[in-house]
């Protein structure tokens, strides 16, 4: 009867040892998955950092240009008259 109980716990310890290694190898695939997804994100970041960097300088191009255009009103208005 000691014999029938110790093969039941060798089945029973194989298929934990199975189950083991399916898990490890998931958690493998998932870590891997999760260092391409963080990766995604960083070029996420960076490209939002980038385009508040673009919308400044484009303010800043607008604010330029119309000063550049409030000088010439100026000087056309002063050569008109």
């Amino acid at each position: 009867m000691s014999w029938i109980r110790a093969e039941e716990a060798g089945v029973e310890i194989e298929e934990f040892v199975e189950a083991h290694g399916k898990a490890t190898a998931r958690i493998v695939e998932l870590e891997g998955r999760i260092k391409e997804l963080e990766g995604q994100l960083g070029g996420q970041r960076r490209a939002r950092g980038q385009g508040r960097q673009a919308r400044v300088a484009a303010r800043r191009a607008r604010e330029r240009l119309g000063k550049v255009l409030g000088a010439l009103d100026k000087a056309l208005s002063s050569a008109s008259h």
